[in-house]
Formats: C-alpha cells, structure tokens, sequence
C-alpha cells in the first residue's frame, strides 16, 4: 500500500475519525467521570459544613439547656420565697390588725382607770371635807 492511499477507497478523514471515534468516547467518558467525581466533592463538602454546624448547634443547645434547667430551679426557689414571704405578711397584718384593737382596748382601760382614779379623789376630797 502506498503512502497516502486508503484501502478500498476510503478517504483519509473517514479513516481519521474511524480512528478518532474510540479516543473521542473515552474522552467524553472521562469528562462525565469527572464532573462525578467533580460533584462528589461539592457533596462531601456539603456534607462536611452541614455536620459541623450540627456539632456546633448541638453544643448551643447543651448549655442552653444547662441554662434553662438553672432558670427553672431559680424560679421554683424564688417561688418558694415569694411563698414564704406572703405568709410573713399575712401574719404581720393579723398581728398589726390584733395590735390596734389592743391599743384601742388600752386607750379605753386608761380612760377607765383615770375616771376611777377621779372618783377615788372626789371620795377622798367629800371625806377630807368631813
């Protein structure tokens, strides 16, 4: 076969892309294997942010909730207080009310008193005149 010449009458660009043909496929098999493997990596990638943000919202939420089981006791301590404290003064205000009227009690035995020790000297001043 001489130089130049393609057998039976094919021309030389047939024979090229006959040739070309196979290359081609594995080239476009390999760009598609590529941008897989392109696509993987965005993905793992992905992945990767997502997980890290879980981790670090999953920390958020621990001393959150350490903080929230601290408020509560708080609460119920100070709920216990405020308790405590409204007792107080209920018996402050019996005690006060229980106080006036012993005073007001007081203020009349003394006014008693005083018209008794009043009397006494008009006996003694009736007897002295005597």
């Amino acid at each position: 076969m001489k130089r130049g010449i393609c057998p039976a009458g094919m021309s030389p660009f047939f024979i090229f892309c006959q040739n070309i043909f196979p290359v081609c496929i594995f080239l476009l098999i390999l760009h598609d294997r590529l941008k897989v493997c392109l696509m993987l990596d965005d993905l793992t990638q992905s992945i990767e942010t997502l997980l890290a943000r879980y981790e670090k919202v999953k920390g958020q939420n621990v001393v959150l909730s350490q903080r929230l089981e601290a408020c509560e006791a708080k609460l119920e301590a100070n709920k216990s207080t405020i308790e405590i404290l409204e007792k107080k003064i209920r018996n402050l205000q019996l005690s006060e009310a229980f106080e006036l009227s012993s005073r007001k009690e007081n203020k009349d035995a003394v006014k008693r008193v005083e018209k008794l020790i009043r009397e006494i000297d008009n006996c003694i001043v009736l007897l002295g005149d005597e």
